[in-house]
Formats: C-alpha cells, sequence, structure tokens
C-alpha cells in the first residue's frame, strides 16, 4: 500500500461512519420498539424467541451508529461492545440470560430504554417513515423478473459473488428466517453458512425456484 493511500484510509478511519441524521435514528428507535413490543406482548413462546433473536444485532448496532461510531456484526458485535462499554455489556448479557431463562423481558426492556433514551426513547405513536417516490413506481413485470433473478434466495453466487461483503450487500441488517427444519437463521448465520459453502470444492447446489407469480396489494 502506498504511502498516500495509507494517509486516506488513516483519514477515513480517524472521521468514523457517516453520522446518521434524525431521520434515520427515527426508524430505527421504531424498529426497535417494534420488536419490543413483540417480545413483551407475544403470541406464543416460539415467536418470543425469534423476536428477541431479531433485536439483538438492530440494538446494538444503533448503540454504535447513532454515536457515530464504527461498528461490527454477529459475535464480533458483543465483543466490541464488552470492549466499548464494559458494565453496559454485562447489564446486556445479564438482561437476556434472564429473559431466556424465565421469559420475562423486564430486564430487556430496562436496558433497551436506557441505550435509547439519550435519543428520546421509545418511538411509537406518530411516526411515519414515507418510501422514496421512485419505489412506488411499480413495474410488475420487472420486480418480478428481479426475484426470479435471485430465486432460491443465496445460491447465486456466480452473479452476487462470493465474499462476505458480496452476501451481506443482499441483506438488510434485520434479516433473518426460518428454515424447512424450523430453525431460526440471523444475518450472521447465514454468512457464515454461506462462506463455508462456497468454500467446499464438492458441495453441489441442487435446489430449484419454479412457477413465479406476484400479486400486488392495492389500497386507496
Amino acid at each position: 500500500m502506498s504511502i498516500e493511500a495509507k494517509a486516506i484510509a488513516g483519514g477515513v478511519l480517524s472521521n468514523g461512519p457517516d453520522k446518521w441524521n434524525l431521520e434515520q435514528i427515527d426508524k430505527e428507535r421504531f424498529l426497535i420498539t417494534d420488536i419490543l413490543d413483540d417480545i413483551k406482548s407475544p403470541k406464543n413462546k416460539e415467536e418470543q424467541i425469534i423476536s428477541a433473536v431479531h433485536l439483538f444485532e438492530p440494538m446494538l448496532q444503533f448503540y454504535f451508529r447513532a454515536a457515530r461510531k464504527s461498528t461490527a456484526s454477529g459475535k464480533s458485535l458483543i465483543r466490541l461492545f464488552k470492549q466499548e462499554n464494559p458494565e453496559l455489556a454485562e447489564e446486556w448479557t445479564t438482561a437476556f440470560e434472564s429473559f431466556v431463562k424465565t421469559g420475562d423481558s423486564t430486564a430487556v426492556e430496562i436496558i433497551v430504554a436506557k441505550i435509547l433514551e439519550p435519543y428520546g426513547g421509545y418511538l411509537w405513536d406518530g411516526f411515519r417513515s414515507d418510501a422514496p417516490a421512485e419505489w412506488k413506481e411499480c413495474d410488475e413485470n420487472k420486480i418480478l423478473e428481479e426475484l426470479k433473478s435471485r430465486e432460491p434466495i443465496f445460491h447465486h453466487p456466480e452473479k452476487f459473488g462470493k465474499t462476505k461483503e458480496d452476501i451481506a450487500n443482499q441483506m438488510c441488517d434485520e434479516f433473518w428466517e426460518v428454515c424447512a427444519s424450523g430453525n431460526v437463521y440471523t444475518k450472521q448465520d447465514v454468512i457464515e453458512t454461506l462462506l463455508e459453502r462456497y468454500n467446499n470444492p464438492d458441495y453441489q447446489d441442487i435446489w430449484e425456484a419454479k412457477d413465479f407469480a406476484i400479486t400486488q396489494n392495492r389500497t386507496e
């Protein structure tokens, strides 16, 4: 790496990530509040656990990004949290351990409120986030072709790449899925599974998707 490139990289690192604007912070507060509501009032135990899994990464991402600090993902995220704020990280871990053992979400609610409090706390009533105008222009054939090109999802490394970054770019930070076995997979789980698959020269992809259709839900 040249001296000039090192200087540029050093400047980027020292400046930190882009600052979240108020709109982005409010959007994430609403998302977290919504997930927490599902944890507090679940339809069943299984949905409560899935919601808790769904909360873990967005909440810690919020902690770092809202404060314009560099972050991580998956297992590295909790390690970074422990380095950044050991006391709060211990409270976070204890809260989730208590929730898993008892099903009582009180401790989780308390620490979520503590992290959100500097930015206005929970956000529910009155929140609105409009999609960009171009998103509302619907060409159903175009959408269908795009979806077909990506199915089965994560089975087209020749189109979308095989690196960790390539895989991550196909998912939002809140991504999770329930597979045919009933297991729940987070974004990090998917990344690790695909990297292992792509590095296995004996792996054969046998999945096929067909008979596609798309239906638009029209509202006035």
